[in-house]
């Protein structure tokens, strides 16, 4: 079974993904599919554009080129609709080192 012609049963189908930072290109054309209930990982060396894959699929950062779809929907026209059905629980806390004493005090 190819994953490609079941794309309708995937979270996440992206079709020469790229993103550029001016002249530079930090993600070249990516072809993915990532099916509904499968468990999928993004390995690489540092630089190699995983986090910037991730922020384009979450909607966090705009693609440069390409096309991409998560939960059958397209990224970015809904985006506002994508971001209500997905979530992200990073690795290390970044939350709470934005919070100051006050609001840990109740004032």
């Amino acid at each position: 079974m190819s994953l490609a012609s079941h794309s309708s049963d995937a979270v996440v189908v992206a079709r020469g993904l790229t993103k550029k930072f001016g002249d530079r290109t930090v993600v070249c054309g990516i072809d993915l599919t990532i099916p509904r209930g499968g468990c999928f990982g993004l390995l690489g060396p540092n630089g190699a554009g995983k986090t910037t894959t991730l922020r384009m699929i979450l909607g966090q950062s705009p693609m440069s080129g390409g096309t991409l779809s998560v939960l059958g929907l397209p990224m970015p026209a809904a985006i506002r609709e994508i971001h209500a059905r997905t979530g992200v629980v990073p690795q290390s806390d970044n939350f709470y080192a934005a919070l100051n004493s006050a609001v840990w005090s109740g004032g």
